[in-house]
């Protein structure tokens, strides 16, 4: 590949990068209008049912060390309020992203070039 290709692949990254932006937009649009009507206050069962992933993944990402759910607890039982969990939702997926964007930039940059 030549140089007179890199910066119309980087343009296409960057198209690309919008695209994606943009939908993961419209999934929270979607996310907000379906689930309306869910309860300030959930228990694991429900917010399981509401992210819908097991009620392990709900414990998996509370005793995650970095960026873990927020929780509160009713005595000893686990309660999340559902505005903070819109909140981490939109958090974790900006992060995902990011990660991906550094993997392929790492990816990029580790490419040998073809003359």
């Amino acid at each position: 590949m030549n140089d007179a290709y890199s910066p119309n692949k980087k343009d296409i990254e960057e198209i690309l990068s919008e695209i994606f932006q943009e939908k993961l937009a419209g999934m929270f649009d979607e996310i907000k209008s379906v689930h309306a009507a869910a309860p300030a206050l959930m228990t694991v069962r429900q917010l399981a049912a509401y992210l819908q992933v097991t009620e392990q993944s709900i414990f998996n990402w509370i005793k995650r060390e970095a960026n873990s759910l927020p929780v509160t607890y009713v005595g000893s039982d686990p309660r999340f309020i559902i505005d903070d969990i819109r909140r981490w939702m939109k958090e974790e997926a900006a992060r995902r992203l990011d990660k991906n964007s550094e993997k392929r930039n790492r990816r990029k940059n580790n490419k040998p070039s073809q003359r």
